[in-house]
């Protein structure tokens, strides 16, 4: 079996998964989706915390703010070492600081440092740490800070300045923000600095990436659920259709999809069912005129525009004539419906011979048959074909004989014969070989002089007293186990040649 017959046999519960079109068509548009939602569930995620982390670093920075423009310059002046914790200001600030941090669950920490005069280095003022943060000691009054890896926070004794990322320090995770502290004359002599828990901003992280997360999982269950339908919805008609061909391809030309459909796969069944009409029409005229004509023949003529063009080609054939011996005296004895029906019997067997031997019946003359070998198409060996097959129906006739007096249906009993007789000649030579007749009417036929010749050595086989004859030009083309089987009969003048025709009977 060739590959283009194995694929012709497969059907689609025959392909692998991947190898299915709706299968393929569903996995690509869904990725493609897929990724549109991966891509925008990031942009998303992005996105959402970019915007969470401004209004964080928005609330830090507004509170620093505020409470940087609350801070007076007394206050600050006041607490200059740790003892001076007991003062008033201190309290003060204590009082303030823990509103806020009380009304801003998210600030841990709220601390005034003053510079140094050393860049960079600065001292506590205040620290007031969150109740949550009680683990954690707040810093005394006058502890010195270095602040030279922070640039962040030495921007802010000049500015508003809040940390884009979260630092990791003694004090945790937290984002700061730092505000400077303004005096009367307008010099920066301190900053206030808050500080924010980073966990808020992990949770916000959290809240925005299983928001963006949830999003994309209905997408991709919708997107499932679409897919599944859709693949179905397209599967459906697909196997319709390739089950439709390959019943068509294995000659069930009876077969019809009849898609119920309004879209494009309902207009290809359509069309589908009318080409397998038209196979199914087309396949019972070559049938029909198959029985009226050879297959082949039929086959030729159908197969194209050209097929029925009047005229034809030289081809070098063999060419078989047989004849009933005796036929005339028997259709005496029989009713016109009588011989027509032995004759279509006798017919069968002997066309079922000619056919499995590769020969071609050109027509039925009465009881005599035409039949070629190398035509319509090329047939090797077709001498020996030829001779083979006259054996074999010889062959066929003794059946024939042995059945017909079984059943008591042999005519030729009543006159005393002893069995039906057939007589074949055979030559092999050129021909033109094609349609032949009028406008109105064509048959195909084989016209030389090589179909006079075998007739002429059908008809001598009478006076010879043989029943298969064929002329040297058949005998020379035989393979020499073939040759060894025919006898020399010499050479006879037959009519319509000038020339003796050496003949060999078999």
């Amino acid at each position: 079996m060739t590959d283009h017959e194995a694929n012709r046999a497969r059907g689609i519960e025959d392909l692998k998964i991947w190898g299915r079109f709706h299968v393929r068509l569903t996995v690509f548009y869904g990725a493609v989706v897929l990724a549109a939602l991966g891509l925008m569930t990031v942009v998303l995620y992005v996105e959402g915390v970019r915007l969470a982390m401004n209004g964080i670093r928005g609330r830090i920075g507004a509170t620093a703010m505020a409470l940087a423009q609350g801070v007076r310059e007394d206050q600050i002046a006041q607490l200059q070492v740790e003892t001076d914790a007991a003062r008033p200001a201190y309290a003060e600030l204590r009082d303030e600081f823990a509103g806020v941090v009380a009304a801003e669950s998210d600030v841990v920490s709220i601390y005034v440092l003053v510079p140094t005069g050393a860049p960079g280095l600065f001292r506590f003022a205040f620290d007031f740490v969150a109740p949550s943060k009680s683990a954690v000691s707040p810093a005394k009054v006058g502890q010195a800070y270095d602040g030279r890896s922070n640039a962040t926070l030495e921007r802010g004794l000049r500015e508003l300045s809040v940390e884009t990322e979260v630092a990791s320090d003694a004090w945790g995770d937290t984002l700061s923000g730092f505000a400077p502290v303004v005096d009367r004359q307008g010099r920066h002599v301190a900053l206030v600095g808050v500080d924010g828990d980073a966990r808020a901003i992990a949770h916000m992280k959290r809240r925005v990436f299983a928001g963006a997360t949830g999003l994309c999982l209905v997408a991709a269950i919708i997107l499932g659920l679409t897919g599944f339908y859709v693949g179905r919805d397209v599967h459906e008609p697909i196997t319709l259709l390739m089950n439709g061909a390959r019943a068509i391809a294995a000659g069930r030309l009876d077969t019809r999809v009849r898609l119920q459909r309004r879209d494009e796969f309902g207009l290809l069944g359509d069309h589908f069912d009318v080409m397998a009409h038209g196979l199914e029409e087309r396949d019972r005229i070559r049938s029909t005129f198959g029985r009226y004509v050879s297959e082949d023949v039929a086959k030729k003529v159908l197969s194209g525009p050209d097929g029925a063009r009047m005229g034809g080609e030289v081809r070098e054939v063999t060419v078989l004539f047989s004849d009933l011996r005796g036929y005339s005296t028997i259709s005496e004895m029989l009713s016109p419906t009588d011989t027509v029906e032995f004759l279509n019997e006798y017919l069968s067997v002997m066309n079922e011979v000619i056919d499995g031997h590769g020969g071609v019946i050109i027509e039925f003359l009465g009881d005599a048959i035409l039949a070629v070998f190398g035509a319509p198409g090329d047939l090797e060996g077709h001498p020996e074909r030829a001779v083979r097959c006259a054996m074999a129906m010889r062959d066929a006739l003794g059946v024939f004989n042995e059945r017909m007096n079984a059943e008591g249906r042999a005519p030729w009993q009543r006159k005393g014969m002893a069995a039906l007789g057939q007589r074949i000649g055979i030559h092999t030579g050129a021909v033109v070989a094609g349609n032949l007749g009028s406008r109105v009417r064509v048959k195909y036929a084989v016209i030389g002089d090589a179909v006079n010749v075998a007739s002429r050595c059908e008809g001598l086989n009478k006076a010879l007293g043989t029943d298969i004859l064929c002329t040297s030009a058949t005998w020379e083309r035989l393979p020499d186990d073939l040759k060894g089987r025919l006898t020399d009969r010499g050479g006879h003048e037959v009519k319509g040649r000038a020339q003796k025709v050496e003949v060999f009977s078999a």
